[in-house]
């Protein structure tokens, strides 16, 4: 019964893990176009901000009427965060689920599963407190500002 009950458990973690991450990510499309604005970021960066910013960052400017490496400077610092929150969102998971199947008996699996699926609640609503031991847990306001997405 405690394997049928784990296994449902962990389900129960990864479904939370996957609404986690769509409510914090969006689409995979609008994912793409981050990741796709973060490469143009910091190509643009590594040649010092000279000429044109590329597409990405140009529309970003254009946008918030900034200047091109406030915009990339701007996406930078919103791709580090989603990047620490992806982070964040694993490490709930990987350990919500090791405890589920490491718990002695029932009650505490119960309650390991209930403590991961909170986290990831936590995650999904921009509380990295809920992850004190990552970057992110530090990086709370910047992703909230980054989950008001470019």
């Amino acid at each position: 019964m405690l394997s049928e009950l784990q296994e449902q458990w962990l389900r129960d973690i990864d479904a939370a893990t996957e609404t986690t991450r769509s409510a914090i990510f969006g689409s995979e499309p609008r994912l793409a176009e981050y990741q796709r604005a973060a490469a143009e970021a910091q190509a643009f960066k590594d040649a010092g901000y000279k000429g044109e910013a590329p597409p990405a960052v140009r529309s970003w400017a254009e946008a918030k009427g900034w200047d091109g490496r406030q915009a990339a400077d701007s996406i930078l610092a919103k791709a580090a965060a989603c990047e620490q929150a992806l982070y964040a969102i694993r490490d709930a998971r990987l350990k919500g689920k090791e405890a589920v199947r490491q718990a002695a008996d029932e009650a505490a699996a119960r309650a390991a599963a209930d403590e991961a699926v909170s986290r990831l609640q936590q995650l999904a609503a921009g509380d990295f407190a809920a992850a004190p031991e990552t970057e992110a847990g530090r990086a709370g306001n910047l992703f909230k500002f980054f989950s008001k997405r470019l």
